[in-house]
């Protein structure tokens, strides 16, 4: 049972003595593990970043661990200075609806984040399971779109925009978070 954090073992022998010198166990240990590859590409062209160009950011994921993932999502924050482009969010190319509805991602008003829930049986609000590597569906990639503003004195501007990620998960077989 993977939930147990001790063992006991028992000797015993109907009619020999024997004196006990090595006892030797293998423990498998299963957790999902993730690498993650961050990228972004001026769709209009040109360098540098000019006001009204579209910036689009991917993120390339692969669960490397020996165990699958389940409830897996990423929660990609919208750049500040920047502005969402709609109708941009997209699981390995797969157009997603910015609504929060059936499909496995959505943008969040409130919190300005891009929400993917991912893996086979992800709905709009869970994540599904990503198996281990080498297995189909253990990497994949999603995307959005964000606007660098024309003016800054709608969208404050500054030289570094920053993007950060998170994925959470838990393990199909340790259970771990």
């Amino acid at each position: 049972n993977n939930s147990q954090t001790q063992g006991t073992f028992q000797f015993t022998s109907g009619s020999e003595s024997y004196t006990l010198s090595v006892l030797t166990t293998a423990i498998s240990v299963y957790n999902p593990s993730f690498r993650f590859e961050k990228s972004s590409t001026d769709l209009t062209g040109g360098a540098p970043l000019s006001p009204g160009d579209i910036l689009q950011y991917r993120m390339n994921y692969s669960n490397l661990g020996n165990d699958a993932s389940t409830n897996s999502r990423i929660i990609d924050n919208i750049p500040a200075g920047t502005s969402y482009r709609p109708g941009s969010i997209r699981i390995n190319g797969a157009l997603m609806t910015d609504a929060l509805d059936g499909d496995q991602a959505h943008y969040d008003f409130a919190n300005n984040r891009i929400v993917y829930n991912l893996g086979t049986g992800a709905t709009g609000l869970a994540g599904g399971e990503i198996p281990a590597s080498p297995a189909a569906g253990s990497s994949g990639y999603v995307t959005f779109e964000v606007f660098i503003p024309t003016s800054c004195a709608v969208l404050s501007c500054s030289g570094t925009m920053r993007n950060r990620a998170r994925m959470s998960y838990n393990g199909k077989i340790s259970l771990s978070a």
